[in-house]
């Protein structure tokens, strides 16, 4: 099955996002103690009602780099990869979309926990 989604963002829209996630600062708070501001280069502010969804825009793009004999299942920020292996072939496919999935991780600035990653093997 292949995904192709695009998203329709108009002007004000835009505007408005763009000024959201730019010149922004934060300071840390620990009791009543303060840090000054500090610059943010990117992310989304935690705990903001639009953060989750853009962050979803962001990371749904991941699917359109595997290959379609693999599945990509998206849940928040976990990716599940899976695929009957049958034959080398199979098993090369799936190593593929491994590496596409690293090539798009250092793309888009978004590291991959690799202590977070596990394989599963179900067979004989």
């Amino acid at each position: 099955m292949s995904i192709n989604v695009q998203y329709s963002v108009f002007s004000n829209l835009l505007e408005w996002i763009k000024s959201f996630l730019s010149d922004r600062q934060q300071h840390t708070r620990i009791g009543s103690a303060v840090s000054g501001p500090v610059n943010i280069n990117s992310g989304v502010i935690q705990g903001s009602c639009i953060g989750p969804i853009l962050f979803l825009l962001y990371i749904n793009s991941i699917v359109k780099v595997i290959k379609e004999d693999v599945t990509c299942v998206l849940f928040a920020d976990y990716v599940k990869l899976y695929t009957v292996l049958k034959a080398n072939a199979h098993i090369i496919n799936l190593q593929e979309a491994l590496d596409s999935i690293g090539h798009w991780s250092v793309k888009w600035q978004m590291p991959i926990s690799i202590k977070k990653c596990s394989v599963i093997l179900y067979g004989n």
